[in-house]
């Protein structure tokens, strides 16, 4: 839950946009039909119902664009399964392949990286940024991704697609990423996994990282983890977790309405019994 005004970025990008890539690359993506839809991706939607439309949209043509990445990965000779060894397969193929942005102005940033080089990283490297994927790899990013996501589904029974916001399982989040569920457990992000595996397969690929590199077949092996009923998220729990950020973050107890929306945000019926120090605080506003 955020106390300022949280917009969405206009300078975000759509899928069509992502289609029009001005410059050279020396790789290719054949016979790949990219994602055109118009709207941004889901991790640049800036308000709660904005991420319910995009993860929406996402969602119904999951099938279909998963299948179009399956198409690309079998034309690669990269057999697709739902377990995790085929996956590990799928990431040191992409690991090899993926490309980062030539477009113009793409080496604006320099990249965060675990071990800092002496002085900033370089912004990119033989052309190529090191912050931003390549345009079409950037929508392959999202088909993977719910490639992966069905994959999920077929591993475990009674798993489906849900709009993040909709399980409310994190108050600061708008992000329009759909979850991976099954009975009130988030079994995971795949569209999230797969393009935050990505930006570090680059920076690796790009000689700037040289420790571990994640397994992709993690989010399957993940599934058996999570379906333990004891690593069911407690929300009660998570609401008392964000409400001691907020209150060492900003000094000050949220009204009670505020304490109301936080608390329906996580998916409660009301506020949770509070901590002592955090009920002196709300006690002190109150009087």
């Amino acid at each position: 839950m955020s106390f300022a005004p949280s917009l969405r970025i206009p300078e975000a990008p759509t899928y069509r946009s992502l289609r029009r890539e001005r410059a050279t690359y020396p790789g290719s993506l054949e016979g790949y039909a990219p994602y055109a839809a118009n709207h941004e991706p889901p991790h640049w939607t800036g308000t709660k119902k904005r991420a319910q439309i995009v993860a929406g949209r996402i969602i119904a043509v999951a099938k279909e664009r998963a299948a179009q990445a399956a198409a690309l990965l079998e034309r690669e000779g990269i057999a697709v399964a739902p377990n995790a060894d085929a996956w590990d397969a799928v990431g040191r193929w992409l690991a090899q392949h993926v490309e980062g942005s030539r477009e113009p102005g793409s080496d604006r940033y320099s990249p965060y990286l675990p071990r800092r080089y002496p002085g900033r990283a370089p912004t990119q490297v033989g052309g190529e940024s090191t912050t931003e994927l390549r345009p079409l790899w950037r929508c392959l990013a999202l088909d993977l991704g719910l490639l992966l996501g069905q994959n999920m589904i077929s591993a475990r029974p009674g798993a489906g697609w849900m709009v993040a916001n909709a399980l409310r399982t994190r108050a600061s989040s708008v992000s329009g990423e759909p979850l991976i569920v099954a009975d009130d457990i988030v079994l995971g992000e795949p569209t999230r996994d797969v393009y935050e595996f990505l930006h570090i397969a680059l920076l690796a690929r790009l000689g700037l990282r040289d420790d571990f590199v994640p397994q992709l077949g993690d989010a399957m092996r993940q599934l058996v983890t999570l379906d333990d009923p004891a690593n069911r998220e407690d929300p009660a729990e998570n609401f008392i977790s964000e409400l001691k950020s907020i209150t060492e973050e900003y000094g000050f107890m949220p009204s009670d309405d505020q304490l109301l929306e936080l608390a329906d945000h996580f998916g409660l019926d009301g506020l949770p019994p509070l901590p002592p120090d955090l009920e002196a605080l709300r006690d002190r506003l109150a009087s």
